[in-house]
């Protein structure tokens, strides 16, 4: 079956008396396991630790399609809480996952051990500098960090789509970037300092200048592996080369190499390999970001194209004209977009080998945006089009 195509059939009802296939597993019908309930009310207070199994079940689920029942959830209040989970866990070989919107498809926010909800108290902005930097909590959305930014006319690099849910945690331990942050705006270019808690339950703030000081002295065997590893990174001529090729374009696969290449100092690096890490270095617990202009005058045009190719070969001639973004899609996307309101219904109609640019300009004032009017208009006539060409502005 072609990829994409409905199939009716293999939809299939559940038989009486079968149980569901995302049944709570009988292990977890009392809730938390005894001692571990027992051991984290201990050391956090019984406030702080949901162990129901409606709790538990509760956490389950998040914007992905999995669903993995945790052991315990713990309601962290502040560092000091963080801290004494990972030591805790640190000490008994346990796993931990934090969770904030939990907006992901790919599940990094779900866990079978113990989850730890962070975004409950933690949710504050503060706006540095005029608005050139800003300080943030992670359990604050995008949407509401930027809304602060508004009024100094500044805005954060990265622009996830679900950034009325989502929060900046999820967005530096993701490396998001959304449509226009490219590789130049997106968290691990426009981040200028986190205060991090490592799996030991050791506290870093890498805006601290005492910061290298007292991580060598906290976590003298990170401090040598990190300067050990950048060594070895930095004598090889060909893998330095193939790092920077990497990311030069869009890469949130694995560790984030380049960070032993950019940072001199392990804190340094530290900071780096954070971002885009997805929690398995520790807990980001504040970020500060140097923003960007907010650009108001905005300028889209849909374009149709014949093929992918065509579609594709036109994308570097509108990076060079300046656009922010520009998005593909294939004739699949296409017509199943009129469930959409608004839509069009003859798209539902589009050949299948149709495909269609989004081209997104934005500039500061109206002069700006008519220059790049003028650029993106001097690109159409090399353009291989099927259709006129439907543009809007927010002028």
């Amino acid at each position: 079956m072609p990829l994409l195509e409905p199939d009716p059939g293999a939809l299939r009802p559940a038989r009486p008396g079968t149980p569901a296939p995302d049944r709570v597993p009988d292990r977890a019908a009392s809730g938390t396991p005894r001692t571990l309930r027992e051991e984290l009310t201990g050391l956090l207070g019984a406030e702080k630790v949901l162990w129901q199994v409606s709790d538990l079940v509760r956490y389950a689920t998040d914007a992905s399609p999995y669903r993995f029942v945790p052991q315990a959830v713990v309601v962290a209040e502040d560092i000091d809480d963080i801290s004494a989970v990972l030591s805790y866990a640190h000490g008994r070989q346990r796993e931990v996952v934090f969770r904030a919107a939990g907006t992901s498809l790919n599940g990094q926010a779900q866990g079978e051990d113990i989850l730890v909800d962070v975004r409950r108290h933690w949710r504050g902005v503060e706006v540095l500098d005029g608005g050139r930097r800003v300080r943030i909590r992670p359990g604050t959305t995008v949407f509401r960090a930027n809304a602060a930014l508004a009024r100094h006319g500044r805005v954060l690099g990265p622009d996830p789509a679900s950034a009325v849910a989502c929060t900046l945690g999820g967005v530096v331990a993701n490396n998001s970037s959304g449509m226009t942050a490219g590789t130049t705006r997106n968290a691990y270019r426009t981040l200028s300092s986190l205060t991090f808690v490592l799996p030991t339950g050791t506290v870093v703030d890498t805006a601290d200048p005492l910061a290298d000081e007292e991580l060598a002295r906290a976590e003298p065997a990170l401090c040598r592996g990190l300067l050990e590893l950048k060594r070895e990174i930095e004598a090889d001529p060909a893998l330095v080369a193939r790092i920077r090729a990497k990311y030069e374009i869009k890469n949130t696969t694995g560790y984030r190499l380049d960070a032993y290449l950019d940072g001199t100092t392990p804190v340094e690096i530290l900071r780096g390999l954070a971002v885009g890490s997805e929690g398995t270095l520790g807990f980001i617990a504040e970020v500060v970001f140097d923003t960007l202009p907010l650009d108001r005058e905005l300028t889209s045009a849909l374009l149709f194209f014949p093929s992918l190719p065509a579609a594709a070969a036109a994308v570097p001639l509108f990076n060079e004209a300046g656009a922010l973004a520009v998005e593909l899609m294939d004739g699949n996307t296409l017509r199943a977009s009129v469930s959409v309101a608004g839509v069009p219904a003859d798209w539902a109609e589009l050949p299948r080998d149709t495909a269609a640019l989004l081209v997104e300009f934005r500039a500061p004032d109206a002069a700006g945006r008519a220059e790049y009017e003028r650029r993106a208009a001097a690109v159409l006539p090399r353009l291989e089009l099927v259709a006129p060409v439907a543009s809007v502005t927010n002028a």
